[in-house]
């Protein structure tokens, strides 16, 4: 027997299959149309749901796009008739933002979108607001570490809004 039947095959270029590229997104649209949205547009909040949904499916392994998709998904239900497809799509959308945490837990522009959704959704209902604190907790030492990583007014929005999150579950003192 020889050597190099023990030995693994060996492929050269011609041999191996492409794999395929991941699409590059440009995300410029798409934030801006949730920016919109934010802000009331209720078209906007429709053309950005269509936007992040598009591109979650094109690229399911961004967790940037997949945290703008569920934040979208939420505002999506957020002036429905039905409650049930209200917080039905308010409950997605916390599951996805919570899995892009997971996935991306130390991405900056995902933790502000995952802050400033819960910190949006009424207490009562959805019990997010120790999420937002958490969030808003984290990005706060962050930037404390790093004062690039947010304009210094985004920081004392953070701040402000933390200390409204705090006031939120009768936390004052904290």
């Amino acid at each position: 027997m020889e050597v190099s039947e023990y030995l693994p095959e060996t492929t050269t270029e011609d041999d191996t299959v492409p794999q395929e590229a991941t699409p590059v997104i440009n995300l410029s649209e798409g934030t801006e149309l949730r920016a919109r949205a934010l802000a009331g547009d209720q078209s906007a909040v429709k053309k950005a749901l269509a936007f992040f949904q598009t591109a979650h499916e094109q690229d399911p392994s961004n967790s940037l796009i997949e945290a703008y998709y569920g934040d979208s998904l939420s505002l999506s239900g957020r002036h429905d008739e039905d409650p049930t497809v209200m917080f039905g799509k308010a409950i997605q959308g916390m599951k996805i933002l919570d899995h892009a945490v997971t996935a991306s837990p130390d991405n900056i522009e995902i933790r502000l979108i995952r802050a400033y959704h819960s910190f949006r959704l009424p207490e009562a209902f959805f019990r997010r607001t120790a999420t937002a604190i958490a969030d808003f907790e984290y990005l706060r030492e962050r930037y404390n570490a790093d004062k690039s990583i947010m304009s210094k007014e985004k920081y004392w929005q953070l701040l402000y809004d933390l200390g409204r999150s705090y006031q939120r579950l009768n936390m004052e003192q904290e």
